[in-house]
C-alpha cells in the first residue's frame, strides 16, 4: 500500500484529474453549500460525485446488459440516466443534503432490485451491489439515513427468501453461454465502484482539508497581524485618559485593554468576558450589560439601536464612569465593539455642585418672598421624616409619607431630594415590604444635610417678629380709632401671626405652571380667587397643604388634555386650573377645579372591582379615588400613579375633620371641595372673619 501511494502515475493521475474533478462538482454545487464551512463544502462535493459516479455507472451498464441481450435487465441501470439528474436538480433547488443522499440510495436500491429480478433472483451475481444504496446514504445523508437504508436491502434480500419458493420470480434473461461473463462484468463493476467510492471519499478529504489548512493560515496571519497592531496602538492609547478596550460580539476582550481600564477594573484574565469583568465592581450593570449585549448580533434591531440599548453610567465607590460603544466594521461587517470608558467624577461633582446652587437660590427667593411657607414646609418635613423613622409605620403609612415629602420638597425646588425620593418609591413598589433601616437612616441623614445647608443662607428658626402688610396694618389702625372693644381688636391682631392662604395657593400655582411645562401642556392658566383668609399655625395644617399638591398635580397629569387632544375635540389649547378659598362665620372651604377630561368612572371601577374594593353606589366611587394603591394610569411616572398621594390628601383633611366633595363630569372637568369647619377641637382655635 505504501508504494502504490507513492508511485509516480498515480501522483500524476490524482493532479490532473483534480482540477476535472473541482470544475464539475464546482459547477453542479448549491450556490449555499459552496460558500458554506470546510465541512458542507466537503459533503456538497461528494454528493455531486457520487450522482456523476451513478450517472456514469448507469450508462455503462445499460449499454453492456442491452448488448449482452438483457433487454429487462438494462431497465434498472438506465432508469439511473434520467433519475440522477433529477435527483441533482431538487439538490440546488431545496439545498438539502439529506434528501440528495436518500434520493441517490432510492435510484441505487431500485436499480440493483430491477437487476437482481431479472437475473436470477437471490442466486443472481449482481445481489452484492444491494450494498451500494446504503453506503451512499451513509456517505452523504448521515448514519440515521444509511442504516435506515440498510434496513431496506436486508428486508428485499430477506423477502426474496421467504418468498423464492411461493412466487415464482421471472426466469433469468441471462442465456448460458454469456453468465461467465455477466458474472466477470458485475464483479468488476463492484470492485471498480468500490474503488471509486474510495477514492472520491479521500478525495473529498483531501480538497476538504487542504482548503482548511489554507483557510486557518489565512486566520492566524490575520490573528498576529491584528495582535500586532493592537500592540502598537495599545502603545498610544495607554496615555489617553478614556479606559479603552476592543471586545468581540460574544463578550471576549479581543488582546488587552488599555492601561487605564485595567487601573480601573482590574486585567481581565482570557476566559472572562467583559460583564464577568465588571460583575467584581458592580453587579447590576454588569447583568444588564450581558443582557443586553446579546441584541448586538441578532438582525431583529438595528445596530444603532441596540448599541443605545447598553447601559452607560456606572458608579464605582464614589467615582462615576460614563461607557459609550463604538462598532468595528471590517469589510462592512460588523466584527468587534469598541468600548469607551471616560472618567465623568469631575463633571458629575461639578453638575451636583450646580444643582446645589440652583436650589439654595430657590430657597432664599423663597424666603424673602414668604419666610413664613419655608419655616412651615420645614416644619412639616421634619413632622414627615420623623415619622418615617417609626419601625412599626405601615407600609401603606411610609409610602403616603415618602410620596407627600417627595411633592413638597418639589414645590421648594429640592429636586435632588425629591428624585432620590422617587428612586426610594420605585423601590418600596419591588419589596413591598416596610422601609429598612438602612432606607430610614438614609433618609434622615440626607435631610438633616440639607437643613444644615439652608442654615447658612436663610434663619430657618422660628421667627421672632411678625411681618404684616399695609392694608391689614390700616385696617386694624381704624378698627382703634373707632372704638373696637378689646378681645375683637386682640383677636384681630392676634391673626396677624396665622397662614396667609394666597401664599399657599400661590405656591400651588406656580407648581402647578411648572408642573405643565414639563409634561408637555405649557401655558396653563391658574387663576387665584381668595381675599384674606388666614388659617391657625399649626401642623395639621401643614400637612393639609403639603399633601394638597396631590391634587393639583392629578389636575394636570391626569385631568388637562394634551393641547393637540384640546383643540381635537373643541377646547382651547391651555388648559386652565381654578384656586379658591373662602370662609364664614361656620366653614371654611377650599376648592381645586380643572377644565380637563373629567373622572372615568367606569374605569374607578374596573380599577375597584381588580382591588376586591366595593363600588355600588357614587359614595363609594368617591372614596376609591382616595384609597391606597388606587389609580386610573396604567403606568407609574414621576408624578403619579402610584395610587398612594390621594390617600395622603383624605388623612391629612380627615385630621382636620374637613370633608371632601367631588363634582366631575366627563370631558369638562373635575372639581375637589374640601370643608372644614371654622372651629375645630384638632386645630383648638376659633377663627373670626375679617
Amino acid at each position: 500500500m505504501d508504494v502504490f501511494y507513492v508511485c509516480p502515475p498515480r501522483v500524476t493521475t490524482s493532479v490532473s484529474m483534480e482540477p476535472l474533478i473541482e470544475k464539475w462538482t464546482n459547477r453542479l454545487l448549491p450556490a449555499h453549500y459552496a460558500q458554506g464551512d470546510t465541512e458542507q463544502v466537503r459533503v456538497g462535493r461528494l454528493a455531486i460525485f457520487l450522482s456523476l459516479l451513478v450517472f456514469l455507472a448507469g450508462c455503462v451498464y445499460s449499454v453492456i446488459y442491452l448488448a449482452l441481450g438483457l433487454r429487462f435487465a438494462s431497465i434498472g441501470p438506465a432508469q439511473a440516466i434520467f433519475t440522477v439528474p433529477i435527483a441533482v436538480w431538487l439538490f440546488r433547488r431545496s439545498q438539502s443534503i439529506r434528501l440528495a443522499g436518500n434520493l441517490l440510495a432510492c435510484i441505487c436500491t431500485v436499480g440493483v432490485g430491477v437487476v437482481v429480478v431479472c437475473t436470477g433472483g437471490v442466486s443472481s451475481s449482481a445481489l452484492p451491489w444491494f450494498f451500494f444504496g446504503p453506503l451512499v446514504s451513509m456517505m452523504v445523508a448521515g448514519r440515521r439515513s444509511g442504516i435506515a437504508w440498510y434496513a431496506v436491502a436486508i428486508s428485499v434480500i430477506g423477502s426474496m427468501l421467504a418468498l423464492g419458493e411461493t412466487v415464482t420470480l421471472p426466469a433469468s434473461e441471462i442465456p448460458e453461454s454469456f453468465r461467465l461473463i455477466h458474472s466477470s462484468v458485475v464483479a468488476g463493476g463492484l470492485i471498480t465502484v468500490v474503488t471509486l467510492t474510495a477514492w472520491s471519499f479521500g478525495l473529498t478529504q483531501e480538497i476538504a482539508a487542504r482548503k482548511l489548512t489554507l483557510a486557518s493560515s489565512k486566520a492566524e496571519l490575520a490573528r498576529r497581524d491584528a495582535e500586532t497592531a493592537h500592540a502598537e496602538a495599545l502603545l498610544v492609547l495607554d496615555n489617553v485618559t478614556d479606559g479603552l478596550a476592543v471586545v468581540s460580539l460574544n463578550g471576549d476582550f479581543v488582546g488587552k485593554p488599555s492601561a487605564r481600564f485595567q487601573e480601573w477594573f482590574g486585567c481581565p484574565l482570557r476566559s472572562l468576558k467583559i460583564w464577568d469583568c465588571l460583575q467584581i465592581v458592580h453587579k447590576d450593570f454588569a447583568e444588564s450589560l450581558e443582557l443586553h449585549w446579546e441584541q448586538i448580533s441578532s438582525d431583529w434591531m438595528p445596530l444603532e439601536l441596540a448599541l443605545d440599548q447598553l447601559p452607560n453610567d456606572l458608579q464605582v465607590d464614589g467615582w462615576f464612569f460614563r461607557l459609550t460603544y463604538r462598532p468595528v466594521m471590517v469589510d462592512g461587517e460588523l466584527q468587534h465593539i469598541l468600548v469607551i470608558c471616560t472618567d465623568t467624577t469631575a463633571e458629575r461633582e461639578a453638575e451636583y455642585a450646580n444643582e446645589i446652587q440652583k436650589e439654595q437660590l430657590a430657597i432664599f427667593t423663597r424666603f424673602v418672598r414668604d419666610p413664613k411657607s419655608l419655616r412651615d414646609f420645614l416644619s412639616e418635613a421634619d413632622r414627615l421624616v420623623s415619622n418615617l423613622g417609626i419601625e412599626t409605620a405601615k407600609i401603606a403609612e411610609q409610602k403616603r409619607w415618602v410620596h407627600t415629602l417627595k411633592g413638597n420638597c418639589a414645590i421648594f425646588g429640592l429636586e435632588i431630594f425629591a428624585n432620590w425620593l422617587h428612586r426610594l418609591e420605585d423601590e418600596l413598589v419591588d419589596e413591598e415590604n416596610q422601609l429598612g433601616q438602612e432606607q430610614r437612616d438614609a433618609i434622615a441623614a440626607q435631610w438633616m444635610a440639607i437643613r444644615s445647608r439652608l442654615e447658612t443662607i436663610v434663619d430657618i428658626g422660628k421667627a421672632d417678629h411678625v411681618m404684616i402688610e399695609k392694608d391689614v396694618f390700616e385696617s386694624t389702625v381704624h378698627s382703634i380709632e373707632t372704638g373696637c372693644a378689646g378681645p375683637q381688636l386682640a383677636a384681630k391682631m392676634r391673626r396677624w401671626t396665622w397662614d396667609r392662604v394666597n401664599h399657599r395657593l400661590e405656591l400651588l400655582a406656580e407648581r402647578a405652571t411648572n408642573l405643565g411645562e414639563r409634561l408637555g401642556k405649557s401655558g396653563i392658566h391658574v387663576q387665584i380667587e381668595v381675599e384674606d383668609v388666614r388659617r391657625p399655625p399649626c401642623p395639621d395644617w401643614n400637612a393639609f397643604w403639603g399633601s394638597v399638591i396631590h391634587v393639583v398635580r392629578n389636575a394636570i397629569d391626569h385631568g388637562i388634555e394634551h393641547p393637540q387632544d384640546r383643540i381635537r375635540i373643541g377646547k382651547r389649547p391651555a388648559g386652565s386650573i381654578m384656586l379658591r378659598a373662602w370662609e364664614d362665620h361656620e366653614q371654611f372651604v377650599f376648592e381645586v377645579s380643572d377644565d380637563g377630561a373629567g373622572i372615568d368612572w367606569n374605569r374607578v371601577s374596573q380599577k375597584c372591582l381588580a382591588l376586591g374594593m366595593r363600588c355600588d353606589s357614587e359614595e363609594d366611587l368617591q372614596a376609591a379615588v382616595f384609597a391606597d394603591g388606587l389609580s386610573t394610569k396604567d403606568q407609574v411616572s414621576e408624578v403619579s400613579g402610584r395610587g398612594v398621594g390621594m390617600a395622603a390628601v383624605r388623612e391629612a383633611c380627615e385630621i382636620l375633620d374637613g370633608q371632601i366633595e367631588i363634582e366631575s363630569t366627563l370631558g369638562s372637568g373635575t372639581k375637589f371641595r374640601f370643608t372644614f369647619p371654622i372651629y375645630s377641637a384638632n386645630t383648638g382655635a376659633l377663627t373670626f372673619h375679617i
